[in-house]
């Protein structure tokens, strides 16, 4: 059996770290400064619960509504050119309905849109369902120039915790929120080049001192501002696209080639392969749809960009019936996903 990868490369770059106290030394900009400042009282209401959980939206559907798993919390959101879009208020969220977490185990990434040809922003909603809940935003026109550490619906600070600071400017990039040292300090990292390094790091403390952190609810959303806005490849709790499973050349008496696509770059994949049956045959990963017994291939590593490629051969005496192939990723934290299953007919 034969199979070509590319190579795993590391990025390695230097890392700009606004640390807390670097933020304490820095007075926050005045609300003036913050021209998408949104005044109006926030009403919230929801319980806090125990519960944690991860899921993933690349948005990639039609223009139109968002779909089931997002609720509009203020404003109004649809979905365009394949991206998360405000489409009528300036300010506003959405809240995503598949994921729960409580606030201080709670991580949020989105894309930023490149380049922004006016003012915009895009944020992480941290804490939904309670009374109030966080607003943590990167903000700017043409490039990206600041941060808000904000409450409500981009709301400012909510006493001694956030406010809204300059920062090194970016161009876009990818932008993970969490919260740190005990449910106190939350972060902003910036991954400007999508390579998987996070060059920029902002953080600020005070969630509990301020009372805001008994305020919150274990909900979690996503804000951008205005029409031009976008993100994209919304993520909680580190859930990342379904993996691929496609055949992309069948040569009977001669070979076949499996092509895995969407995988995590530090994973390694199973494929199963029958020609019996579709199953289903209950593992401890899943239901594979494939009849057991079956051809199991080796653990093959995911290259940097995430994805296997490999071919093997396709014996004579299987032309005219049907093989059934489903794949298992095995991620790096011990955790699996399994691909979409595929029944294709050989020649």
């Amino acid at each position: 059996m034969s199979r070509s990868f590319s190579p795993l490369l590391f990025a390695l770059g230097a890392t700009f770290w606004a640390t807390a106290s670097l933020l304490g030394q820095q007075q926050s900009l005045p609300t003036s400064a913050d021209p998408t400042l949104n005044t109006a009282p926030f009403v919230g209401g929801g319980v806090m619960t125990s519960a944690a959980s991860s899921g993933f939206d690349d948005f990639n559907r039609a223009d139109g509504p968002l779909g089931p798993d997002w609720t509009v919390g203020s404003g109004n959101f649809e979905i365009r050119s394949q991206q998360f879009a405000n489409v009528g208020a300036s300010n506003g969220w959405a809240l995503y309905t598949v994921a729960t977490s409580l606030y201080q185990n709670a991580v949020v990434e989105f894309d930023l849109l490149d380049n922004p040809s006016s003012l915009a922003y895009g944020a992480a909603v941290i804490g939904a369902g309670g009374s109030d809940q966080t607003f943590t935003k990167v903000q700017g026109s043409g490039s990206y120039t600041n941060v808000g550490f904000y409450h409500g619906v981009n709301g400012g600070m909510f006493g001694s915790y956030g406010g809204f600071f300059n920062i090194t400017p970016v161009v876009g990039g990818r932008v993970r929120v969490y919260v740190s040292n005990n449910g106190d300090t939350m972060n902003v990292d910036i991954d400007e080049q999508h390579d998987g390094v996070f060059e920029y790091h902002y953080e600020a403390s005070n969630l509990i001192g301020s009372g805001l952190a008994a305020l919150l609810g274990d909900g979690i959303g996503l804000g951008v501002y205005s029409t031009v806005s976008r993100a994209d490849n919304f993520s909680v709790n580190g859930a990342g696209p379904t993996p691929i499973l496609d055949l992309l050349d069948i040569r009977p008496a001669q070979f076949m080639t499996f092509d895995i696509q969407s995988l995590q770059p530090d994973s390694d994949v199973v494929v199963l392969v029958s020609t019996t049956g579709p199953g289903p045959t209950h593992t401890p990963f899943g239901d594979i749809e494939v009849n057991f017994p079956w051809l199991q291939t080796p653990a093959f590593p995911a290259d940097a960009n995430g994805v296997v490629n490999f071919t093997t051969t396709l014996p004579a005496n299987l032309s005219g019936l049907t093989l059934y192939a489903h794949a298992v990723e095995f991620k790096a934290d011990a955790t699996t996903v399994l691909t979409n299953p595929l029944a294709v007919p050989i020649p």
